[in-house]
């Protein structure tokens, strides 16, 4: 396991976005950037209409967390598509997350996943090795490994406090965070 090196708050700039950001798309493989780019396109064509087939869910959920197979494989296509576009077309937050979590072997990472995709702009997932990085820069105060509602909403609070202040997308902010808890200095 690679150590972290220390990180304050004022090291999460911009530029340690970019860089990092970048170190993601060099490090994480071009497997696992054609498949989050195939879906993002997949979901494009959709147009207004946002939601996951069985397929797509299926997929998307083995990209978050592959231990669970058999259970996302065990939800039918039309709750699939239902549960999916309800979460996307609710206006409250938690309701999407819980909508989400009442399918099989969906618990907050693997929603949070499927918000970030039905809604780039709105959602960042909720990535332990992100948590791990704000944990370092002393902006995450619960342990690391919280994977609770409470956790994502004050997790979701500093993600899109950060991408607003400094000018990136949420993804670009997730990557930065993952890459250098995971490949870190």
């Amino acid at each position: 396991m690679t150590k972290v090196p220390s990180l304050a708050e004022a090291s999460i700039t911009k530029r340690f976005i970019s860089r990092w950001s970048e170190r993601y798309d060099m490090l994480a493989g071009a497997d696992d950037l054609s498949k989050e780019a195939d879906l993002l396109n997949w979901l494009d064509s959709l147009g207004d209409a946002r939601y996951l087939d069985k397929d797509h869910f299926v997929e998307l959920c083995m990209w978050k967390s592959p231990r669970q197979k058999s259970r996302y494989e065990s939800n039918g296509s039309p709750l699939v598509e239902k549960a999916t576009r309800l979460a996307f077309d609710l206006d409250e937050e938690i309701l999407k997350l819980y909508v989400l979590m009442a399918l099989e072997g969906v618990g907050v990472p693997v929603a949070s996943t499927i918000l970030h995709f039905l809604q780039p702009e709105g959602f960042a997932i909720f990535d332990v090795r992100a948590r791990g990085t704000l944990l370092g820069a002393g902006l995450w105060h619960r342990r690391k490994g919280d994977q609770s509602v409470a956790a994502w909403i004050e997790y979701l609070a500093i993600m899109r406090r950060l991408a607003v202040r400094h000018r990136v997308s949420l993804r670009s902010l997730d990557k930065a965070l993952f890459a250098y808890d995971k490949w870190g200095g």
